[in-house]
């Protein structure tokens, strides 16, 4: 069986798993933020263009796609984990290219999820220190910053 199409976000540590409620509450909105986004991306990316998830006799003006793959992709977040798969579509891993089937045809899949999982990466340091920093003026009721300070 091949593996299903999927993006894992997960926060865990110490700080966590003792409970700091606002500590907690601050990282389940970045898991949040980064799986809405992710979300958006993949909705953006499974939209049906010529030539891509859409056949030629499809593309043709009048044959407009129904969306069903695309429809399916949805996220789910539990605490501070948080996942984005097709719900289990039947040709989801080989439109991802990791059926076993893509290794014995032309088509490689498109990656998809794979794409949007790095870009997710990318932007998660600036979106966790976005919500590090909110946390952090919650807690102290003050502003928050990072790094050294000249006195």
């Amino acid at each position: 069986m091949s593996p299903r199409p999927g993006i894992d976000v997960e926060i865990s540590g110490p700080l966590f798993k003792k409970g700091a409620k606002i500590t907690r509450d601050g990282m389940e909105d970045a898991v949040q933020e980064l799986m809405e986004l992710g979300e958006q991306r993949l909705d953006d990316l499974l939209r049906p263009s010529p030539g891509k998830f859409k056949s030629s006799a499809d593309a043709r003006p009048g044959m407009a796609s129904k969306g069903f793959y695309r429809r399916n992709v949805s996220g789910e977040v539990q605490g501070l984990s948080g996942r984005i798969d097709d719900g289990g579509v039947i040709y989801g891993p080989w439109l991802e290219g990791t059926s076993s089937r893509n290794q014995t045809t032309r088509f490689k899949g498109y990656g998809t999820f794979r794409q949007v999982g790095q870009e997710l990466e990318k932007k998660s340091d600036d979106i966790l220190n976005k919500h590090i920093k909110r946390t952090v003026k919650r807690l102290s009721g003050k502003s928050a910053s990072f790094g050294l300070e000249r006195m």
